[in-house]
């Protein structure tokens, strides 16, 4: 019977003789529900929710994922399961539904799951306040990806493909980095980034100095983790000296002019950190010096006058 209801099924026979006979009853068809199911899948090693879209009031729902590998969870008795797939690819799923007359109905359907992203990222673990770079462009296909999410374990976050980020103090961080694909599929790597303490870049020089006499610079730098391998000196007037271990890192230089410089003194170690420091130095002018003289015969007295000019209102001592 195509429909549900009451039916007067009448049965007759016929004997050879011509005799007949007939019987009627009514027949009662019960309410078959009608399976029918939606699904919100898409991706591997994400939950796909399953929707009953049954009819007929059904009372009991059997469901079967088609993932024979998941065990036990290839099955379930809810009516708005989830299930997750771990591999890629199609299933077939179906779901057998019975109502409170007993009346059952089955429906299956093909899913298709996509595979996740593949994700990973790279850095060189760093200094408190220096900068650490990330780089998962190396890893991720940049075409199909749609978004990243980078957790860097303190507090911070970024959405670029390979940010930069400064940890303001030392420690062991977990950064993750989320992405998301053109087919709305994530996958997350999460790695441990170990950042040291920061190195100290310093320097003392001697007192104010002339122009034309040298100034010694003295490196007293630290680094509590690593060693220093280049200090790089700028002394404000285009001059640039880089200094390589185990050199002497202390140096000197000569002003050619009077004025006020900065210098800039960035230090590098074996652990990759960096730190620079900033100090001005004060060139005076150098006095201008002359004299004459009077008397130039042997043993006649010579007399020397000093003409010299000191510079910027000083006194010559």
């Amino acid at each position: 019977y195509s429909t549900y209801g009451n039916y007067n099924v009448s049965l007759t026979v016929l004997t050879n003789d011509n005799c007949s006979a007939t019987t009627s009853r009514y027949v009662q068809i019960l309410q078959s529900p009608m399976a029918n199911f939606g699904s919100d899948v898409n991706c591997s090693g994400q939950p796909a929710q399953f929707t009953d879209l049954s009819q007929g009031n059904p009372i009991a729902w059997l469901w079967n994922f088609g993932d024979s590998g998941s065990g036990a969870n290839n099955t379930s008795t809810l009516q708005n399961p989830v299930h997750t797939y771990q591999q890629a690819g199609n299933y077939l799923v179906s779901l057998l539904v019975q109502n409170a007359n007993g009346c059952q109905d089955t429906v299956s359907s093909n899913v298709s799951i996509a595979a996740k992203p593949a994700v990973d990222f790279s850095f060189v673990n760093g200094c408190a306040a220096d900068t650490v770079h990330f780089i998962s462009s190396t890893f991720v296909n940049v075409a199909t990806t749609s978004s990243w999410l980078w957790q860097f374990g303190d507090n911070s976050t970024s959405t670029e493909v390979d940010p930069y980020h400064v940890y303001l103090s030392p420690g062991t961080y977990s950064v993750s980095l989320t992405i998301t694909n053109q087919n709305g599929c994530t996958n997350t790597k999460t790695r441990q980034v170990q950042v040291t303490a920061a190195p100290v870049a310093m320097f003392t020089s001697n007192s104010s100095s002339c122009s034309g006499t040298a100034v010694l610079f003295t490196d007293i730098s630290s680094s509590p983790n690593g060693t220093i391998n280049t200090w790089n000196w700028e002394f404000g007037d285009g001059t640039i000296v880089t200094v390589n271990a185990p050199a002497n890192p202390s140096v000197s230089h000569t002003y050619t002019t009077a004025g006020i410089f900065n210098v800039v003194l960035t230090i590098h170690t074996t652990t990759g950190c960096e730190a620079y420091y900033t100090s001005p130095v004060t060139i005076n002018e150098a006095s201008a010096t002359a004299f004459s003289y009077q008397g130039s015969c042997n043993e006649t007295p010579t007399y020397f006058t000093d003409l010299s000019q000191p510079s910027n209102g000083n006194t010559i001592i």
